[in-house]
């Protein structure tokens, strides 16, 4: 049966010749499957870290250490002095470890962690502001790191030396407030031996209950912040922000944006402090100045409505100087007056208390008369009117009325225009009018 050999006779010839390529093909892909699983346990053994790599890994922070910490040391010291001679003192003398930094650039045979003296400070609040001014700086300077760490990308060495430098910085104040309560010193065995920041708290007229809880909140915020930059060092794929903002929404809305406001709240001396807010919104939060309400839209309303307030708050701020004429004659209107009253604290008062507060606190959508909006607008006047608590040791407290009516009055004319310029107008229009009365009575 020609045709039929397929199932009753052997195989064809052509058959036996391609059964010795089967094998051949077989026992290749046999090779190639264990070459692969080779390949793959010599890829998961490359991958174990050795000593040798776990070495190299704690290495390169232990080299850092040292020098790292006295350059925030230097930070520490260079804040002491910078406080000092803002509020009018006088730097006499500098040292870091055996280096002596002013008033001569050389070595000293004896020690020194840091010591810094600065002469021409007269008050208890300058003594005291001089005293906290050292930690209070480094505490600023570990917050900057974390903005620039939580917005930009680094290389792994880079990334690994900020962090060590930021964590010296937010270790500082709360080292320093409890170490040397319990026979310490601020480092341990370095440093000083007696609570600084606590002190000079003290003599500024901080209760140490509201300077401790201070110091808890920013420490803890700071230890928050780092313990997620840490755990994200080894990732380069893209910013901290970026990976995070739609899972941490709230911290990075709410959270931070609150304890930079407290930050700016403690002192509106230190001018670069501004920045501050400027940075995080520009930086972390990937947002124009216009969110802060430095923008053109509605420039021409908030403009009109803020020179109308400085006239209605002129008409309610004259009887009361009228009235503390004695009291108040003998201040010196000079040029640094008219820079901080008319130009600086309008500037840094409504950028804090009416553009970041309002902007992160109250409605996103504009003015409405809902409890969110009243209640930024009320916290945010409240913090404003606590900073101008002086006027109650001057013996003129009537002077906080129209205080807090600017910053309410402020607050409400920002949530409807989301327009600063016109709280700008109306904060220095206010307070000009305060010094040419100060000027005119002065020469009566």
């Amino acid at each position: 049966m020609q045709g039929c050999y397929a199932l009753s006779e052997p195989h064809p010839p052509y058959i036996w010749s391609l059964i010795p390529m089967i094998k051949r093909q077989n026992i290749d892909m046999s090779r190639k499957i264990d070459e692969g699983d080779a390949g793959a346990e010599i890829d998961k053994e490359l991958q174990k870290p050795n000593r040798s790599s776990r070495f190299k890994h704690f290495l390169f922070p232990l080299v850092l250490f040292i020098p790292l910490g006295l350059i925030m040391d230097l930070m520490h010291e260079l804040g002491h002095a910078v406080w000092g001679i803002v509020i009018g003192g006088r730097l006499a003398y500098m040292q870091i470890a055996y280096l002596e930094v002013y008033p001569r650039f050389t070595l000293n045979p004896e020690f020194r962690l840091g010591y810094v003296v600065v002469t021409g400070l007269h008050t208890e609040f300058e003594n005291g502001l001089f005293l906290l001014g050292g930690s209070l700086t480094t505490n600023i300077v570990a917050w900057l790191i974390a903005l620039i760490l939580f917005a930009t990308r680094h290389g792994r060495k880079t990334r690994m030396a900020l962090l060590i430098l930021g964590i010296f910085g937010v270790l500082d104040l709360p080292l320093y407030v409890l170490f040397p309560q319990i026979g310490l010193r601020h480092w341990l065995f370095l440093g000083g031996a007696t609570p600084e920041p606590l002190i000079g708290a003290g003599k500024m007229g901080i209760p140490d209950v509201v300077f401790y809880a201070l110091v808890t909140l920013t420490t803890v915020g700071l230890t928050a912040l780092y313990t997620h930059i840490w755990r994200d060092t080894e990732d380069q794929r893209g910013t901290l922000f970026e990976k995070t903002l739609s899972k941490r929404g709230t911290w990075v809305e709410k959270v931070i944006p609150g304890l930079i406001l407290i930050t700016l709240w403690l002192d509106g001396w230190f001018y670069p402090l501004l920045l501050l807010p400027i940075l995080y919104v520009i930086l972390v939060e990937k947002k124009t100045l216009g969110w802060l309400g430095f923008q053109r839209r509605g420039l021409r309303l908030s403009a009109v409505l803020g020179f109308s307030l400085s006239v209605a708050l002129s008409a309610v701020y004259y009887p009361i100087f009228l009235q503390y004429l004695p009291l108040i004659r003998g201040r010196n209107v000079d040029l640094h007056s008219v820079f901080t009253d008319v130009f600086w604290y309008p500037l840094y008062e409504e950028i804090a208390y009416r553009g970041f507060a309002l902007a992160h606190f109250a409605e996103p959508s504009g003015f409405k008369p809902s409890a969110r909006n009243l209640l930024a607008n009320i916290t945010q006047s409240l913090l404003f009117l606590s900073i101008h608590g002086h006027h109650i040791a001057a013996g003129i407290p009537m002077v906080l009325v129209p205080v807090f009516m600017l910053g309410l009055l402020n607050g409400l004319l920002f949530l409807k225009t989301r327009n600063i310029y016109g709280c700008l107008i109306s904060h220095s229009v206010l307070n000009s009018f305060a010094l040419i009365l100060l000027r005119l009575h002065a020469t009566v």
